[in-house]
């Protein structure tokens, strides 16, 4: 995947009892290289438009990538 050495990434995902889904990256790498862990869900239904999801991300800052 292009970085300079190997990296080992785990992600581990832990439903809450708050019904919090908590994910936690760690990654370790043999030399000095960047790396952006992230997570990519699709929220369709199976033949349903009914989008009635919502999404909070506790974070003091957020980069706008596209405008809908």
């Amino acid at each position: 995947m292009g970085y300079p050495g190997p990296i080992q990434i785990n992600a581990q995902f832990s439903l809450l009892e708050s019904g919090i889904l908590d994910i936690v990256y760690t990654a370790e790498t043999e030399k000095i290289t960047i790396s952006i862990l992230h997570t990519i869900a699709t929220l369709i239904s199976q033949g349903k438009n009914d989008f009635k999801h919502e999404l909070k991300i506790n974070a003091s800052t957020f980069l706008e990538v596209m405008r809908d």
